[in-house]
């Protein structure tokens, strides 16, 4: 007969009862829920009767099974514990946090000259009714098929534009420059007053070295001149070059010069109206920090305008920017061009309190007395003409404090590296270099800056509001570091947030927190942040932080609160930076003359008065609305109100005196070495 394979059970009992030691696998023993020790560490029921009987050998094997299986169960969790650690090794090296890159300098390229195509005027001919009476000027457009004249495209094709439809001269009197060519030249000559370079309006109508003396004596090169010119350029041959030339071939090159001549000039002035209306380049090739539409500018119109009966100079001043600010620069620059540096120089370095006795602070005063904003002076005049001399009387601290904080400084009284770089001008020479990056500067935003309207000086540290054209208000602000610059740009706001959300821009999470929270999961949870994945709100510890951040596809918010990062309200102008201005609790940053600490948004040292001037109401009017908002509660701005987020290192103040700033981003080398690209590509 057949006999049954004994159960696995039946084996157990069987080794028990006979005492007979064997090894019963973890995994075994609890498929068939045998328990071999009770929770005391003795045998329960019948197997603590039958092992009395059976002696202590027993005894002894049947107390090594539930050790050896407690330390068989130990590799099993030891094992688990491992793959789990390896799993994350795995995801982190597979899953590097590469840094969200701000924008960076550019390289800057000048745009390239392109020859006129001076075909379609060829075409041109007296015979057409219209343009009989300018016979003489058709009869020498031919003569520019040997004429390379150089030019930006859109002026190259503005200039052909004109004079097919414009078919006569602006210039000449038959072959001669008339009194409007006298008058272009003259202003073409003088484009430094503008912060601009004479030699990029040279006319360049080369004539070759043996041609007759006349017609080379027709050629009207603008050259770059250190000093002021302040004649008109001799345009007419003198009698005595003339008696021993060919009458016939002086006259062929007079006539090929005086075309050219014709061409050059309403080229080279369009290039310079061009330049005072949307300045000399395009801001955005020179950054990622520079956002700023091109402006527009017609050539044609100003060449219609001159025709019209306008002067070049009126023609050309109509498309310079309308901003006060602008003139005051204007009138700066002269200013600077015609004086030496008649002030005294602080050399070397100073630390003065009150009661300090040195010779450089009777120089100080001398400079203060020169260059200090007239209501400060007005108010403290008696203590500076009592205390002429070289002790830092305790008198004068007051005065000294006044100019500290009309420069943004910290309002201590004591004079040291920073009060001297804040108080002391530069050189006349720095100065103009800085004035006039601020016109270039000037030239790309509109025309007309609004007469309401909000201004960020980045350099100064400082915002403005204007009603009517006139400051109104003013503050300190703190702008973006020097990795985290606050980009140059302007636009609308539109509303004002009481009691914000701060939502947390990607670079910020990536670049700052990611590592954190890869160690430490819930840390937005016990932070006060709230994360939303997929449209719904989830805890921190449920994201997957080692996965690559290009695919982190989480927001993040702080609650409102006395520690969120934008204060109790921010307003905004919606824009691709994710730049507003807002209110912050790190308040003591405002009393620092150095303020470059955000990540790029515009931290505001009296938020609720800037909320008030926006929404046109008063700051009492905010407090109760800060008192009685829900978080996040938004208030819309019913007018247009642009707001403009300069880059200024020379500015002009309330009472008109213009202040020169550090440079904090490093854009002013980077600006002057693109313009003296944009010069060597237009020389001739």
């Amino acid at each position: 007969m057949l006999l049954r394979r004994p159960s696995l059970k039946t084996l157990v009992f069987f080794a028990i009862g006979f005492g007979i030691a064997i090894p019963v696998d973890t995994v075994m023993a609890q498929d068939i829920d045998v328990r071999l020790v009770s929770d005391r560490g003795s045998l329960p029921g019948v197997f603590q009767r039958i092992l009395r009987g059976g002696g202590g050998n027993e005894r002894r094997v049947i107390r090594r099974a539930p050790q050896r299986r407690v330390i068989r169960r130990a590799p099993v969790q030891k094992r688990r514990v491992i793959r789990r650690s390896t799993q994350q090794s795995q995801q982190r090296a597979v899953a590097p946090i590469k840094k969200v890159a701000p924008p960076t300098f550019k390289a800057f390229t000048a745009p390239s000259m392109t020859s006129v195509d001076f075909a379609s005027l060829r075409a041109l001919r007296p015979e057409r009714s219209n343009l009989v009476g300018s016979g003489l000027f058709l009869s020498l457009l031919p003569r520019l098929d040997s004429y390379d004249l150089k030019a930006e495209p859109e002026i190259a094709k503005a200039l052909t534009q004109f004079y097919a439809r414009h078919a006569e001269p602006l210039w000449l009197d038959g072959l001669k420059p008339n009194q409007n060519a006298r008058a272009a030249l003259a202003l073409l000559s003088a484009a430094e007053d503008d912060g601009l370079r004479v030699a990029d309006y040279a006319l360049g109508t080369p004539v070759p070295q043996e041609e007759p003396v006349v017609a080379r004596s027709l050629a009207i090169p603008v050259t770059a001149s250190s000093e002021r010119k302040t004649q008109s350029p001799n345009l007419a041959p003198s009698a005595e070059t003339t008696g021993a030339i060919d009458p016939k071939q002086s006259m062929e090159s007079v006539r090929d010069l005086a075309i050219r001549f014709e061409m050059a000039l309403s080229a080279r002035l369009m290039r310079y109206g061009r330049d005072l209306a949307i300045g000399r380049l395009d801001a955005n090739a020179l950054s990622g920090f520079h956002d700023l539409p091109r402006q527009s500018f017609d050539g044609v119109a100003l060449l219609n305008a001159i025709a019209g009966g306008k002067t070049p100079a009126a023609a050309t001043r109509d498309l310079a920017p309308k901003d006060p600010s602008y003139a005051r620069l204007l009138s700066e620059l002269a200013d600077l061009r015609g004086k030496s540096s008649k002030l005294p120089q602080i050399k070397g370095r100073v630390l003065w309190k009150a009661g300090a006795n040195d010779p450089r602070f009777a120089d100080f005063l001398t400079i203060v007395e020169a260059t200090a904003p007239s209501s400060v002076l007005a108010e403290h005049r008696s203590a500076l003409v009592a205390h002429r001399g070289e002790t830092y009387a305790a008198e004068l601290v007051p005065l000294v404090k006044a100019l500290q904080e009309n420069a943004g400084l910290k309002a201590d009284g004591v004079i040291g590296p920073r009060t001297i770089s804040g108080l002391v001008p530069v050189s006349p020479a720095e100065k103009i270099e800085k004035v006039e990056l601020a016109l270039e500067r000037l030239r790309w935003l509109p025309r007309e800056l609004g007469p309401r309207r909000v201004f960020i000086n980045q350099p100064e540290y400082v915002a403005r509001y204007y009603e009517n054209g006139i400051e109104d208000t003013q503050m300190a602000v703190v702008v973006g570091t020097k990795t985290n610059q606050t980009s140059f740009f302007y636009d609308e706001i539109e509303t004002v947030v009481f009691r914000p959300y701060w939502g947390l821009p990607r670079s910020i999470i990536v670049n700052e927190y990611l590592g954190k929270l890869r160690s430490d999961p819930s840390y937005f949870d016990r932070n006060g942040y709230e994360v939303v994945k997929g449209g719904r709100q989830v805890s921190s510890s449920a994201v997957n932080w080692w996965t690559s951040p290009s695919s982190l596809n989480v927001g993040v918010r702080q609650k409102p609160g006395p520690r969120n990062a934008l204060g109790e309200l921010k307003i905004l102008f919606p824009n691709r930076h994710n730049i507003y201005m807002h209110d912050t609790p790190t308040k003591h940053l405002f009393s620092r003359s150095k303020r470059a600490y955000s990540h790029g948004c515009v931290r505001l040292s009296d938020p609720r008065l800037m909320a008030a001037k926006v929404l046109g109401t008063d700051t009492s009017t905010i407090a109760s609305r800060l008192g009685s908002a829900t978080n996040g509660e938004r208030q819309p701005v019913d007018v247009k109100l642009p707001v403009y987020l300069g880059y200024f290192t020379a500015w002009p103040d309330k009472d008109g005196r213009v202040n020169v700033f550090e440079d904090v981003y490093g854009r002013d080398a980077h600006l002057l070495e693109s313009l003296d690209k944009v010069s060597g590509s237009r020389a001739i």
